[in-house]
């Protein structure tokens, strides 16, 4: 598509720190779309994927434990909470009638707080409207203004846990609690980054700097709550269902944030050795979060078992002191620990280009991705992938990639057990300590074409790679099965009333 922008086009672009140029690439885009994922095959056991046995885990644990080096937990949390609440504002458009909760309204985190507004504005409680099958009322009074206004909330300020009396958690709360359990330091420093929107950033950093206080007198430790907003140079255009460049209603260019892999600008300014990654909608209670810690801590442990084998090799490398019997090695370990799938002709190359390709591999950011069975959750799913040079690596791969009428995929695909729940632990720098440019290992073609609406009118969007498929793409990946529990998020309200986000008056939270 060519497009000629006008002066004011010209400006707003540059009001995003992008360019013509910039924007005329992502028409393009849109024009001719991503290529299909080539998938050979799923990710299941001892082919891509790591189950770690009850006696090995101990050990890496330990392992995690004695780690003297820095940590943080980087957190996306820009999500707003009203695609959480979209089956009410349905149910309201509609003018639907009957329960649209799977269990009763008092068994939501904030029903107190709606019990009292209820009761303050219409002198009614929630069990009067119950009872009289009056749920409208009940559901304008979570999402409506007057009335909790819920969804004008950021989700993670929304209320997700009841604790007792009455006391209620957030996201946020729930993950400096978690964050708190894995991530301290020696120095008893936890330091945890949420990546928030601009219109939430002030409103988040004031709840956060509030509870500060509260959590370090309550759990001994020093917190360093930072965080970032997602860079205006990720932001994207979009198309008409005619293919012209999508304007507002004022004419003016309309920009879309760039999703999870916009975040990758975000990751690249952390400055710890370890960093863990998790959605702001995967909470758990705190009564449940000890078996959850646990699988955090093997997931490091891992990484650094893995990172001192790797930096080890590079050393020698550099330092010219790589023996063939050390090549071997070094071919061994990227076949049974990192699950290379490269051709067999490599290994028959003249020793400096194998030495070049080992260096050139095994120099690159580590993400160690826990992998839980899959029981229907929407999201990316773990596979082998087949690259252009010919050789075959682990992605986590978003169905939206996939070209779902090939028999071929939709055999492997319905052979897939596992699902990527966004629970990640990486290394973002090198043997010297320097820090990776992390733009240089992103799979440019591994994003989307998505179809959304913007006031009712329909657009085709653009979704670059995301932050952990095609971001990381060219990362090394170690896929580690842990089991579900770890996985409790909450994409919509009714999964607040699930049996795992429940109040329950006889759990030790402190557990």
């Amino acid at each position: 598509m060519s497009i000629e922008f006008t002066d004011v086009d010209i400006q707003e672009i540059t009001a995003h720190e992008l360019s013509p140029e910039i924007i005329s690439r992502q028409l393009m885009r849109l024009e001719q779309g991503y290529p299909r994922a080539q998938i050979t095959a799923a990710v299941k056991a001892n082919n891509g994927l790591r189950q770690v046995a009850e006696e090995e885990a101990e050990r890496i644990i330990r392992i995690y434990e004695d780690f003297q080096g820095t940590r943080a937990k980087f957190v996306p949390a820009s999500g707003a909470a009203s695609r959480m609440f979209s089956k009410l504002f349905a149910y309201v458009e509609e003018g639907k009638s009957g329960n649209p909760f799977s269990e009763p309204p008092d068994h939501l985190p904030f029903w107190k707080a709606l019990d009292d507004w209820l009761m303050k504005n219409t002198e009614r409680d929630i069990r009067f409207y119950e009872y009289n099958d009056d749920y409208m009322t009940i559901v304008k009074a979570i999402i409506g203004h007057p009335g909790l206004d819920l969804a004008a909330l950021p989700k993670a300020l929304v209320p997700f846990h009841r604790y007792k009396d009455d006391a209620v958690r957030t996201p946020i709360d729930e993950q400096i609690i978690e964050g708190i359990r894995y991530a301290r330091m020696p120095n008893n420093e936890v330091r945890i980054h949420f990546t928030v929107s601009p219109e939430h950033q002030d409103k988040i950093h004031a709840y956060c700097t509030a509870k500060v206080p509260e959590y370090e007198k309550a759990y001994g430790v020093k917190l360093h709550i930072s965080q970032s907003i997602q860079a205006p140079s990720t932001d994207t255009v979009a198309v008409s269902a005619d293919g012209k460049l999508f304007r507002d209603e004022a004419g003016h260019i309309l920009f879309r944030p760039g999703g999870h892999g916009a975040l990758l600008q975000n990751l690249q300014n952390m400055q710890e050795e370890l960093i863990f990654i998790k959605n702001i909608d995967n909470v758990a209670r705190e009564s449940m979060q000890r078996r959850s810690t646990r699988y955090k801590k093997i997931l490091a442990g891992i990484l650094l078992l893995v990172r001192e084998k790797i930096y080890h090799y590079l050393t020698q490398i550099e330092r010219g002191k790589a023996s063939d019997e050390l090549i071997a090695e070094m071919f061994a370990f990227c076949k049974q620990e990192l699950y290379f799938n490269f051709n067999d002709g490599i290994e028959k190359l003249p020793r400096e280009r194998k030495l070049a390709f080992l260096y050139k591999r095994l120099n690159r950011p580590i993400r160690v991705c826990g992998l839980v069975p899959n029981e229907g959750e929407p999201g990316g799913g773990p596979f082998w992938v087949r690259e252009r040079d010919g050789n075959e690596s682990l992605q986590i791969v978003e169905g939206g990639q996939l070209d779902m009428t090939n028999p071929r995929v939709q055999t492997i695909v319905q052979k897939s057990r596992y699902f990527n729940p966004v629970d990640i632990v990486c290394c973002i720098q090198d043997y010297k300590g320097k820090r990776f440019v992390l733009e240089e290992f992103v799979n440019p073609n591994m994003g989307l074409i998505v179809h959304k609406t913007y006031h009712g009118e329909q657009l085709i969007g653009l979704e670059p790679p995301g932050l952990w498929n095609g971001a990381m793409a060219g990362w090394l990946t170690i896929f580690v099965e842990v089991p579900a529990v770890t996985f409790t998020p909450v994409k919509e309200l009714n999964d607040l009333l699930r049996p795992e986000h429940q109040y329950d008056p006889l759990a030790t939270e402190s557990d």
